[in-house]
């Protein structure tokens, strides 16, 4: 009789184990098995294929493992013991494409724990893949499934991609910017809807109550003082872009959960003109813009929501005055040409 090579690492997987030094460890095309504890050192490995296993040594669970990108690598990490970790080299196909494809050939397929629990490579990549950035200003790029990305201090920029993804965000982290990239699903001709959820997760010692919005062009900013605030890319865009680009909930860290739509209708985003003549941004939350005597001449196609508008600069009623003019109603001020207020498409028709 005989049996192929292939065949019998098959069943005979070779066991890789490295030692406390850091190492860099060599793979086969077969089936390996990699062992690794609290005193591994810092290790490393670029698969060459095969249906290969992680072992957990040490009584290490899952609880104890963190799973996180680093740029085209998967980096290992265990929450007690600094002093190792276990990277899985060139996984994904570029180091900094938010979609950046799978090198199937370099994955582990499964990691098996202490407890006995085991974890495939699709249900990591789906629901326990975190990113984790240093005290430096880092740029955290998730993959298609659901991410876990915390930027740490320095001013950050995370993308999530696809999937149901966690923004972490704490006191002290600085200036992040998050550029949120989803997908959709179909609900009926000519209709999408986002099918992802996403949360800013905030930290200890943050509340709603603390949140600040301002729009700037298409970005919303939410700022909780001077030193720490959110830049959301894109969140006033039209269509399926601003759909994409929006989160879902704010969560605390309480544990309680506070949808976006809520809390904008607690806290309207504020649109203020300059003394140039401006078309105004709008948003279908509850917008509040300001108009006073040097705002130039300003127009605003509102999208929806329970807005207002602020007269400034001590003006009255007596000093406006509201009229219609075709499908839309002008604002203008008795004393003062130079300002008016034009809230575009207000009657369906400009001629009835």
């Amino acid at each position: 009789s005989q049996l192929s090579v292939k065949d019998w690492f098959n069943s005979n997987p070779i066991i890789i184990s490295g030692t406390a030094q850091d190492e860099t460890l060599l793979s086969s095309n077969y089936g390996d098995i990699y062992k690794f504890g609290y005193n591994s050192g810092h290790d490393q490995v670029t698969e060459l294929g095969g249906a290969d296993k992680l072992k957990f040594l040490d009584g290490i669970t899952l609880k104890d493992v963190r799973f996180a990108r680093d740029g085209g690598d998967i980096l290992i990490t265990l929450n007690a013991n600094s002093a190792s970790s276990f990277r899985i080299k060139d996984i994904f196909s570029s180091a900094q494409s938010v979609a950046s494809k799978i090198n199937s050939d370099n994955v582990i397929e499964k990691f098996v724990f202490a407890d006995g629990t085991k974890l495939t490579w699709d249900k990591v990549l789906k629901d326990h893949l975190q990113m984790v950035g240093s005290n430096g200003n880092d740029t955290l790029l998730g993959s298609t499934g659901n991410d876990i990305l915390s930027g740490g201090k320095g001013n950050d920029f995370l993308s999530g991609g696809e999937g149901d993804d966690i923004y972490i965000f704490n006191l002290g982290d600085g200036h992040d910017t998050i550029d949120n990239q989803g997908q959709f699903k179909y609900v009926g001709f000519w209709s999408e809807e986002k099918s992802d959820v996403d949360i800013i997760r905030f930290g200890k010692g943050i509340r709603a109550d603390m949140l600040r919005s301002a729009r700037k062009k298409k970005d919303l900013i939410i700022s909780i003082d001077k030193k720490n605030s959110i830049t959301i890319k894109n969140w006033f865009s039209t269509g399926n872009e601003q759909l994409i680009a929006r989160v879902d909930y704010f969560e605390f860290a309480d544990g309680s959960q506070l949808s976006v739509k809520d809390w904008f209708n607690s806290n309207p985003i504020i649109i203020s003109g300059t003394e140039q003549d401006e078309t105004l941004l709008s948003s279908n939350y509850g917008d509040i813009y300001k108009f006073g005597y040097n705002s130039g001449h300003d127009q605003v196609t509102e999208l929806g929501g329970a807005d207002k508008l602020k007269f400034l600069d001590g003006i009255t009623l007596k000093d406006v005055r509201f009229a219609r003019d075709g499908g839309d109603i002008l604002i203008t001020l008795n004393a003062n040409s130079a300002s008016s207020f034009r809230i575009k498409d207000i009657f369906s028709s400009a001629q009835s």
